[in-house]
């Protein structure tokens, strides 16, 4: 018996705003790597990812916190680039 077959597995990636910790974006995608872009700048952004397939949905990834970097002129035009790797 097959429990998990990755060729049906998907990714959802949780984006919340540190200030105040709510749902920013949801991601879902079948590759382990997702870019995101046009963040602001000096900003703080935290991540949640798990897996989902026909049997349901793995348990969530512990978070990750990020800060973008300050800049001058173009506040909003820092890309962060994920990868990431679930233990099912």
């Amino acid at each position: 018996m097959e429990l998990c077959n990755d060729s049906y597995l998907d990714y959802v990636i949780e984006m919340f705003e540190q200030d105040n910790q709510t749902l920013f974006r949801t991601y879902k995608q079948s590759k382990q790597m997702l870019t995101i872009e046009n963040l602001n700048s000096f900003a703080r952004y935290t991540f949640r990812v798990y897996a989902i397939n026909q049997l349901g949905s793995s348990p969530k990834s512990d978070i990750l916190t990020v800060q973008t970097l300050e800049t001058g002129l173009n506040r909003n035009n820092h890309s962060l680039l994920l990868f990431f790797v679930l233990l099912l």
